[in-house]
């Protein structure tokens, strides 16, 4: 059985974790104040605009009518080595893994699905690799495969670091033959620093998440980055920068500035579920929950949330009432909204609503008589 390898140098072990999710204002509720508003940062202003972007649902493949192939896609073999001279294009790909990944996407790293259409979180547009750009991440899988060879030749063989990090991957390289046939896929995490290759092969990490060598990282890199595919925005030193910044000038969602108000309600001014408005909560159908239950996750309290909680979070206030707040548009829809309110009225209030404190305290004008029939809002009975 093969165990989990860490990087040792010198008399350390090493283990590097990146963040597992985009980065959110983190100031804390009780930090002061600065009398002064702090100055807008316009380089920094184009940043947030750009993660923005990447994270949101529009520009996304599931915001695009995509045609069904006529056949399935051909699975990758489930181990070997990637036949690298076979290899006539390759796509690079991003993938926001916050919107909804589509039912057909059962496989949480790979951009497409088994019918052949890409995941509904994929951006747009795909990127096809240059010829040079091609060379240079074949010679990655080449130079690895013939360095697990020398090993094996001396008797002395150096595993891949393997971490206990979450794997968060943004982007993917897919490789294809001369008939389109996929061979092979290289799935990177730019924050941890480890790539997740297929076919499964020992010298790239044996079909598990793996630290990338430093070459291997700076070259996948690269090539997204000048696909414009938003790898820069997951490297720790700019998700920090960013992050300080956001906090400092919109402070965060327990406890935003005025431009950080101001900032929100901008945002969700020109944003709906997309359900008819005139209609009555109480007469939704499944389909038209799961759209507003989408919104509320994607729009209004956006969650970057781990796969293992089950999308819930709970709330307890002073008086000891507790809330509980599902995340997951298919649980959300599965509950009728018990209530003869309008669609528009319910988003009106989801846009006033700053969750969580407006669960434990007098919540906005809009929101009379509605917090119980909200999608993805249930208040707990008191012990």
């Amino acid at each position: 059985m093969r165990c989990a390898k860490l990087v040792v140098v010198g008399a350390f072990v090493v283990v590097a974790c990146g963040p597992a999710a985009p980065p959110r204002a983190t100031a804390p509720a009780t930090a002061p104040r600065p009398s002064a508003e702090p100055a807008i940062d316009p380089r920094l202003e184009a940043l947030l605009a750009k993660h923005e972007a990447f994270f949101a649902k529009s520009g996304t493949a599931g915001a695009t009518a995509q045609p069904r192939p006529p056949r399935p896609r051909p699975a990758v073999p489930a181990k070997g080595s990637v036949p690298t001279k076979r290899i006539a294009r390759i796509e690079a790909v991003a993938f926001n893994r916050t919107v909804s990944r589509g039912p057909r996407c059962d496989v949480a790293e790979e951009p497409y699905a088994r019918d052949g259409r890409l995941c509904e979180d994929v951006r747009l547009p795909v990127a096809t690799l240059t010829g040079d750009e091609m060379a240079r991440v074949t010679g990655l899988l080449d130079a690895a495969e013939a360095r697990i060879r020398e090993q094996h030749a001396s008797g002395r063989v150096v595993y891949r670091a393997v971490t206990h990090c979450g794997f968060d991957p943004h982007h993917a390289f897919v490789l294809y033959d001369a008939s389109d046939r996929p061979l092979g896929t290289i799935v990177v995490c730019i924050s941890c620093g480890e790539w997740l290759v297929r076919p499964a092969s020992e010298a790239t990490g044996e079909g598990e998440p793996a630290v990338m060598a430093p070459d291997e990282e700076s070259t996948l890199r690269s090539i997204l980055e000048a696909h414009d595919l938003g790898a820069s925005l997951f490297r720790d030193e700019v998700r920090k920068e960013l992050w300080d910044y956001v906090g400092r000038v919109y402070g965060s969602t327990r406890e935003p500035t005025p431009r950080g108000e101001a900032r929100r309600r901008a945002r969700l001014a020109a944003s709906s579920s997309g359900v008819a408005a005139e209609k009555r909560a109480s007469t939704l159908g499944r389909e038209e929950r799961e759209a507003l239950c989408r919104w509320v996750t994607e729009d209004v309290v956006p969650a970057y949330r781990s796969r293992s909680d089950g999308g819930a979070r709970g709330y307890e206030c002073d008086d000891h009432t507790e809330w509980l707040v599902d995340y997951g548009e298919r649980a959300c829809a599965e509950r009728p909204l018990p209530c003869d309110r309008s669609v528009g009225e319910l988003e009106a209030c989801l846009r006033d609503l700053d969750e969580p404190q407006h669960l434990c305290v007098p919540a906005p004008a809009s929101c009379a008589g509605l917090l119980t029939c909200l999608p993805g809002f249930r208040r707990q009975p008191k012990p």
